[in-house]
This record gives C-alpha cells, structure tokens and sequence, in this order.
C-alpha cells in the first residue's frame, strides 16, 4: 500500500474531524489508487462531521474496485446500522465482480430481506448480476425479488437472473 495511502487512512481515524476531512479530501483525489482505504472510507460514512461523509462518499464514488483481500469485511459491512455504509459495501462488491463470489450468501440475504433499506437491496442485487454466473444460489431471492412492488429492485433483480443465466457457459 502506498505511503501516502496509508497516511491518508490513519487520517481519517483522526479524533480531530479537520485531519479526518482532509484525509477524505485526500483520498478522493486519488482516485482509483485510493482502493486500499475503502474499508476506512466505508467507515467513515458515519462520522460525525458531514463534511467528511461527504467526502468519503466522493472517494468511493472514485475507486474502481476495492482490494479482493476486502470481501468478507465488505459482506459483514452489508448489513451496518447505517444505510449508506451497507450502500457502499453492496456498490464494492459489485464493483469486484466474480471476485465477490464469497459475498453471494450475504448478498442474497439483504435482497430477500423486506427489512432491509431498500437502496441496499436494489444494490446487492446489482452486485449479484455483477458477479454473474457463480451466484446462482441467488436465485430464488432474486426471483422473489423480481416480484417485488418496486419497480426499480423487480428491474435490478431480473437483470441479475439474466446475467447469473447468460454468463453460463
């Protein structure tokens, strides 16, 4: 990991919210090298400085995909008190497609779950379609999914069928 990556992730455990927002600041001007602060930056959706969530948000907008090695600390983040936490744990592991593959479970309990916010299931949704046709033991949540009453998760869900079916082969 670069230094200054990793800087910029001590950064952001700052109890100073200054140093925290410019570590995030930092970090999104990176960019896709930021990829290594993810988990941190997933954290820091729930600081207490909105500035810095915001920042945060911009940095991960940035990265293309996260480490493989974060996987399963992206598949327990799915499920965190705050939705925009499990948003983006959801967006990464699609982002790492069939590198996600051991997020299929955990991905396919959050689209089943009704009590799930519904951003979160319409993105782990996504994520399955993104990781394709290893998560076919997705499917009966994605087909419960595609009955659901929002026609956003009903669209995310047949589409993920459809790449889950197509990329078979």
């Amino acid at each position: 990991m670069a230094s200054a990556v990793k800087d910029h992730i001590e950064g952001l455990q700052s109890p100073i919210a200054e140093r925290r927002l410019a570590a995030a600041e930092a970090l999104c001007a990176l960019g896709a090298s930021a990829g290594p602060a993810t988990l941190k930056l997933i954290d820091a959706l729930a600081d207490s400085d909105e500035r810095v969530r915001e920042a945060a948000g911009g940095a991960l907008e940035a990265i293309e995909a996260p480490p493989g090695a974060v996987v399963n600390d992206l598949a327990q983040r799915l499920t965190a008190a705050d939705s925009h936490q499990s948003f983006w744990a959801a967006t990464m592991l699609g982002r790492l497609g069939v590198e996600a593959s051991p997020a299929i479970e955990s991905l396919a309990r959050v689209v089943a779950d009704e009590a799930a916010p519904l951003a979160v299931r319409q993105k782990s949704a996504w994520a399955l379609g993104q990781i394709g046709a290893s998560a076919q033991n997705a499917l009966p949540q994605l087909q419960q999914a595609a009955a659901s009453d929002d026609p956003r998760l009903r669209r995310l869900a047949r589409d993920a069928m459809q790449s889950i079916g197509t990329d078979q082969g």
